[in-house]
């Protein structure tokens, strides 16, 4: 879980921006291994760790990071 709710590379930027125009998920494979990002939806339970200070309890999407390593 990345507590600070900010994407921390080049791959979760670019997987944020796609995600935030409407892409269905985003992905990569380089170096060795594969990305996913896709959007997950956050309701009333699973904001009260993810974003305890809101002001509403309406749903929120975040995205579902998933990486694996890949071989040639």
């Amino acid at each position: 879980m990345n507590v600070d709710n900010e994407p921390q590379d080049d791959f979760e930027k670019a997987a944020a921006t796609a995600l935030a125009a409407g892409e269905r998920d985003y992905e990569s494979a380089s170096d060795g291994s594969y990305r996913f990002a896709g959007p997950i939806t956050l309701g009333a339970d699973c904001l009260k760790c993810h974003l305890p200070n809101r002001s509403s309890n309406k749903p929120r999407t975040a995205g579902l990071l998933i990486s694996m390593p890949v071989a040639k």
